[in-house]
């Protein structure tokens, strides 16, 4: 029985049972629970936007700077990829982005793109409002 499975080892995972208020962007904060044991790459979409963008993680200060206004033509949706580390273009159907292929990582003016911590954590941006936070868990 696969309920029974995953109540058998769901505690000892650290993972929620339900998704609840996680993994959404509610204005420009995200609070996001990282259930791995290990940190693990976050991917972050947000729409075209002018200007500096910070994205910060609470828990420790960590913060990367975007300046935006250093891409002339750009792409209507970008990604953030903390594994590959890059900043990619291209465009969001509300489900999926689709990368364009152009690569926008000299917009990065300090800091580096981080990675996200064990256990809850707050994603905070500032100069943008982001469409998706995703990340996979990482288990030893």
């Amino acid at each position: 029985n696969e309920f029974l499975t995953k109540y058998q080892w769901g505690p000892a995972s650290g993972l929620k049972d339900t998704k609840g208020a996680y993994d959404t962007f509610n204005g420009d904060t995200a609070l996001v629970y990282n259930a791995g044991s290990e940190e693990c790459p976050v991917r972050i979409i947000f729409p075209s936007a002018a200007g500096l963008i910070t994205f910060s993680r609470v828990s420790d200060g960590e913060t990367f700077y975007l300046d935006m206004s250093k891409i002339k033509t750009g792409d209507p949706f970008y990604m953030i990829d903390s594994e590959t580390k890059l900043l990619m273009g291209g465009n969001w159907n509300g489900t999926d982005f689709s990368p364009s292929g152009k690569i926008y990582n000299f917009a990065l003016v300090a800091g580096e793109f981080f990675n996200l911590l064990t256990g809850e954590d707050t994603i905070k941006c500032n100069g943008v409002v982001p469409v998706d936070i995703s990340y996979d868990l990482i288990y030893y």
